[in-house]
């Protein structure tokens, strides 16, 4: 099996061991369900496209360890997630081809094809303005966070229905490089505080 739609199935958790019993799937659809942890997925390194729109997954950090096991992934979709929330526009069903249906169905026309990817690009075009006038606050974290999951996948082209630029790969690299030096900077100047206590005591 190297495709999977189980998307709107009310899950509430996946199988321990998924990566043994599907360890070919290409392309996985979890979308609009209510799961909480995606760790059972760990063994799925040769997925290329995941999506896990609108369920409930609370942190970041376990997608992005996640996602460095899988070396072929080239789309990603954790939009809807609380993990997610506030860093892109709100979305319908229709704002997402294939969200609920088989989204690479052989029977599929040229017209439909052409409509998904107007949907697609229409929605891009809305993020581009949404992104434009988040708060400080939330424009670094939003960048933090697809910079943190493009370190990851090298090969990635589509993150959470926006697509992937080297001009964005640059400038999240130069965010997480100056939070990093940042971090640095504080360790060495709280250690130097405390040597300074040391001699005065």
């Amino acid at each position: 099996m190297i495709y999977l739609e189980v998307a709107a199935c009310r899950l509430t958790a996946l199988p321990e061991d998924m990566g043994k019993l599907t360890p070919n799937l290409r392309v996985l659809n979890l979308n609009y369900n209510f799961l909480e942890d995606a760790r059972p997925l760990e063994g799925l390194t040769r997925l290329e496209k995941l999506t896990i729109i609108g369920s409930r997954l609370r942190k970041s950090k376990p997608l992005i360890r996640l996602v460095q096991r899988m070396p072929d992934i080239e789309m990603l979709d954790f939009r809807m997630n609380p993990c997610t929330l506030g860093w892109y526009l709100p979305l319908l069903v229709k704002d997402v081809p294939g969200a609920l249906q088989p989204s690479e169905s052989k029977n599929s026309t040229g017209g439909e094809e052409q409509t998904q990817e107007k949907i697609s690009t229409s929605w891009q075009e809305l993020d581009a303005k949404f992104r434009r006038d988040l708060p400080d606050e939330l424009y670094i974290g939003r960048l933090a966070y697809r910079g943190l999951i493009m370190r990851a996948c090298r090969r990635l082209r589509m993150l959470d229905g926006v697509g992937v630029s080297e001009k964005e790969r640059t400038k999240a690299q130069k965010l997480l490089m100056g939070i990093l030096n940042k971090n640095r900077n504080q360790e060495k100047k709280t250690r130097g505080e405390g040597e300074t206590e040391e001699l005065r005591s």
